[in-house]
C-alpha cells in the first residue's frame, strides 16, 4: 500500500467527483486569504493547515507527495506550488489547501554621494532638486528592469514606504538627509535603504552699489587718476551678509572674474583716465562655486576752483568793537571763480573743513576777531569733491543818514499795501556821503548786515500801512553803513465810488442835490474837485447826465466818485385796445415817455402790475391808472367795456326777467342802437 494514499472515496463516490465536495483551507496564515506567498532570498515561511485531532495530512510539491509529514505544519524556504490534502476521519468531508511560494531577490541599495548646490532663488536655504544619477548610483550594476528606486524625507516613511517624494523636490530642511529605498519591482518587501546628504549653500549676492565716484588725488588734480581704497568698497558690496562665509575680490575683466583669477589690488590706481570699469566677484567661502559677479564703473572727477578772498564789514551793532556780523556767503562767487553750482561752507580751521566738523553759519557770523581769517570749503555737489581757500573778515565802523518814503494806497485793494520805488530814498541816504557808493535795501537789519534777500528797486511793503526797512551802502562789496527807510503807506478817502439817481423831466426846473459820498467821516474834512468846476462838498443839478468828483483827504489822497443821473418822466397814454361784448373782455394800456411804468384799474392807490395788459374785464366803466415807479407821477383816463346778457325770459320767474347793456353812457357810445328779437327773428 502507497503510504501516502488516503481513501478519497466516500458512499461509493468516485474520487474526482468526491473532490467537489471537499472543502478549503488558507495554508498562508498572514491575515489575508489568499493562496501566494512572496518571500525574499533567505526567507522562510511555515505553511499552516488545521489542526485536526486524528486527522491524516499529505504534502505536496509540484504535484509530488512529500514524504514523512503527517502534520499540520510545513516549513517551506524553496519556490514552488504547494498543497495539503486532510481526512478528518470524523466523517466529515476532507479539506484542501494550496499555496504557491515565489522567493525574490532582495537589491542592494548601494552608497550614493551627497550633493551640493548653490542657492539660486532666494538664498533662503531651500531650492529644487533633481536627484539626477541617484537611481544608477543606488543599483550600480544591478538590473533596472528588476529593481526600482525611490525617495523618502524620513526611514519611517522609506521603512513603510509611504509618502515618496515626486521629483523636482524641494528640500525642508537644510542640511537634509534623504533616504534611498531599492525596492524588487515583483515584490517590493524586498528592499535595501541607504541614505545622501543634500545642502545648499547661499549664493552672495552683490548688494546694490551705484557706479563710485573719487576725486583725483594723483597728479595735478584734474588728469582724471586717483589712488582708490577699493576696501572700503568691500562692507557696501557685502551689506548684510556674513562677512566669515563671504569673499570679495575685483578683477579687470570679466573671464578673470568668472576664474577667479588675477584680482587686483585693494589699494588700487586706474589705469584708464576719469572712466574704467572693473568686475567684482563675491563668493562663499563654503562652496566657491556660489559666486555672483558684476560690474563696477569708476570715475575719477577733478576737484573745484577754490579762491582766497577778503572783506569789509560795517560795525553796525551799536558797539564800535570791531566785532560785527557777515554774511560770508555773498562772497561765494569770488570764491568759486563764478561756480554757481558748488556748494560752500566755512569752518575756523582747515583742518576742521577738511573733515567737516563745526560748520560756522555763513548767513551769519559773528567775528571774534578783528582781522579774522576762516576757511571755505568749496564741493562740486555732483562729485563731493572739494577744495578750500582763506577768507580774511576786517570790521569797519562809518555811518549814513535815514530817509523815508509816502505813498497813497492807490492800487484798487486799499488794504495799506503799496509798491514804493526803494531808489526815491537814494537821495536822503547818500546825503552828504561820499560818491561812488551804492545802496542796497533790505527787509530786516539782519538781512541787511549779512545781506541776505536784497530788494528789489520796486518793493511792496509786507506790514500794512506802516514799515521800516533797511539801506545798506557799501563801496565794492565793503560795507559803508546801514541806516532806516521807513515806508508809509496813506489811506485813501472812504467814500461811495459809483451812484445812481434819477430827475423827473416833468418837475423841471427843480434841482436835486448830489454829494462827495463820504463815508463815516464829516463831508468838510475832505476837498472835492467836481466835473462842473465847482469845489464844494454837493451840486445842485437838473439836467440827465454824468457827474463826477474827485474828493481828497488831508494826505492828498484822492479817490474819485461817479455819479449817474438818468431821466424819468410822467407817462403818456398813447392809446387804448378794448376788447368787449365777449366772453373774455380785455383792455391793454399803450404809453409812452422816459419812466419805467406801472399799471392798475379803478384804485389810484392799486394795486399795481408791470402789464399793461387787464384780461377777464367785466363790463362797465373803469379808471386806467399809470405810475412812474421812480415817483414822477400817476396818468389816468376812462374808459367803457360793453356787456350784456345773451337772452332773457321775461316771464315773471324772477329769473333773467330784464336785460341790460353795460358800457353805454351818453359820453361811451351815445349813437348806438339797440334791437331786440324774439326766437323767430322778429
Amino acid at each position: 500500500t502507497n503510504p501516502f494514499s488516503i481513501n478519497t472515496s466516500r458512499i461509493g463516490l468516485p474520487p474526482f467527483i468526491q473532490s467537489l465536495f471537499n472543502s478549503q483551507t488558507d495554508i498562508i496564515r498572514n491575515g489575508i486569504s489568499t493562496t501566494e506567498l512572496r518571500l525574499c532570498t533567505g526567507d522562510s515561511y511555515t505553511l499552516q493547515a488545521d489542526d485536526i485531532l486524528g486527522a491524516d495530512y499529505v504534502w505536496s510539491f509540484n504535484g509530488t507527495p512529500i514524504a514523512g509529514n503527517n502534520q499540520a505544519e510545513l516549513f517551506v524556504d524553496t519556490p514552488g506550488f504547494y498543497e495539503v490534502f486532510i481526512e478528518p476521519n470524523n466523517g466529515e468531508c476532507p479539506i484542501e489547501g494550496s499555496a504557491v511560494v515565489g522567493v525574490y531577490e532582495i537589491p542592494i541599495a548601494n552608497p550614493l554621494t551627497d550633493i551640493s548646490i548653490c542657492d539660486d532663488d532666494g538664498n533662503d536655504g531651500i531650492t529644487e532638486f533633481l536627484f539626477s544619477n541617484k537611481d544608477q548610483e543606488a543599483l550600480l550594476n544591478q538590473d533596472a528592469t528588476q529593481f526600482v528606486v525611490g525617495y523618502y524625507e524620513s526611514m519611517e516613511d522609506a521603512t513603510s514606504r509611504v509618502n515618496e517624494i515626486d521629483l523636482p523636490y524641494r528640500n525642508i530642511s537644510n542640511p537634509q538627509t534623504i533616504y534611498v529605498r531599492v525596492d524588487n519591482i515583483d515584490n517590493p518587501t524586498c528592499s535595501d535603504i541607504n541614505t545622501f546628504e543634500i545642502e545648499v549653500f547661499d549664493t552672495p549676492e552683490i548688494a546694490q552699489i551705484n557706479d563710485v565716484e573719487f576725486c583725483d588725488n594723483v597728479g595735478d588734480l584734474t588728469d582724471g587718476i586717483a589712488t582708490i581704497n577699493l576696501e572700503d568698497l568691500i562692507p557696501i558690496i557685502r551689506g548684510s551678509q556674513s562677512a566669515s562665509e563671504t569673499s570679495v575680490t575685483f578683477h579687470s575683466n570679466p573671464n578673470d572674474a568668472e576664474m577667479n583669477l588675477a584680482a587686483l589690488p585693494l589699494n588700487y590706481t586706474n589705469s584708464l583716465p576719469n572712466n574704467e570699469i572693473i568686475f567684482i566677484r563675491i563668493e562663499n567661502t563654503l562652496n566657491t562655486n556660489c559666486y555672483s559677479i558684476r560690474s563696477l564703473e569708476l570715475n575719477i572727477y577733478p576737484i573745484p576752483e577754490a579762491n582766497d578772498v577778503s572783506v569789509l564789514q560795517c560795525d553796525e551793532d551799536g558797539i564800535p568793537d570791531g566785532f560785527t556780523t557777515f554774511n560770508i556767503n555773498q562772497l561765494q562767487g569770488d570764491i568759486t571763480g563764478g561756480n554757481t553750482q558748488a556748494i560752500v561752507s566755512y569752518y575756523l580751521s582747515q583742518t576742521d573743513a577738511e573733515n567737516q566738523v563745526g560748520p560756522i553759519d555763513g548767513n551769519a557770523f559773528e567775528n571774534f576777531m578783528n582781522p579774522q581769517v576762516v576757511v571755505a570749503r568749496v564741493e562740486n555737489p555732483d562729485t563731493g569733491c572739494a577744495n578750500f581757500s582763506e577768507v580774511s573778515l576786517e570790521v569797519s565802523a562809518t555811518a549814513t543818514n535815514n530817509a523815508s518814503l509816502e505813498v497813497c494806497d492807490d492800487d484798487g485793494a486799499e488794504d495799506g499795501f503799496a509798491s514804493f520805488d526803494l531808489s526815491d530814498a537814494n537821495g536822503a541816504v547818500l546825503a552828504d556821503a561820499p560818491t561812488g557808493l551804492d545802496v542796497v535795501y533790505y527787509e530786516t537789519y539782519d538781512d541787511a548786515l549779512v545781506e541776505a534777500s536784497p530788494l528789489g528797486s520796486s518793493f511792496t511793503n509786507t506790514v500794512a500801512f506802516n514799515q521800516i526797512i533797511y539801506a545798506r551802502v557799501e563801496n565794492e562789496n565793503a560795507c559803508f553803513g546801514i541806516s532806516e527807510v521807513e515806508l508809509t503807506v496813506f489811506g485813501l478817502p472812504s467814500i461811495e465810488t459809483q451812484e445812481e439817481t434819477l430827475y423827473c423831466l416833468n418837475f423841471f426846473p427843480q434841482t436835486i442835490v448830489l454829494n462827495g459820498g463820504v463815508i463815516g467821516d464829516a463831508p468838510s474834512n475832505y476837498s472835492y474837485d467836481w466835473s462842473t468846476g465847482e469845489n464844494t462838498t454837493t451840486i445842485q443839478v437838473n439836467e440827465p447826465g454824468t457827474y463826477s468828483v474827485r474828493v481828497f483827504n488831508s494826505n492828498g489822497c484822492f479817490k474819485d466818485r461817479t455819479i449817474t443821473v438818468l431821466p424819468s418822466n410822467i407817462a403818456t397814454i398813447t392809446d387804448i385796445d378794448i376788447v368787449d361784448a365777449s366772453q373774455n373782455n380785455s383792455i391793454t394800456v399803450f404809453v409812452s415817455g422816459e419812466g419805467d411804468y406801472e399799471f392798475a384799474l379803478d384804485n389810484i392807490n392799486g394795486p399795481y402790475q408791470d402789464s399793461n395788459v387787464f384780461d377777464n374785464i367785466r363790463p362797465g366803466l373803469y379808471t386806467v391808472y399809470v405810475r412812474d415807479k421812480n415817483n414822477c407821477g400817476i396818468t389816468e383816463d376812462l374808459v367803457s367795456v360793453i356787456g350784456f346778457p345773451k337772452y332773457f325770459t321775461p316771464n315773471g320767474d324772477n329769473n333773467n326777467d330784464f336785460w341790460q347793456v353795460f358800457g353805454i353812457t351818453e359820453q361811451f357810445q351815445a349813437n348806438s342802437t339797440i334791437l331786440i328779437f324774439d326766437r323767430y327773428g322778429k
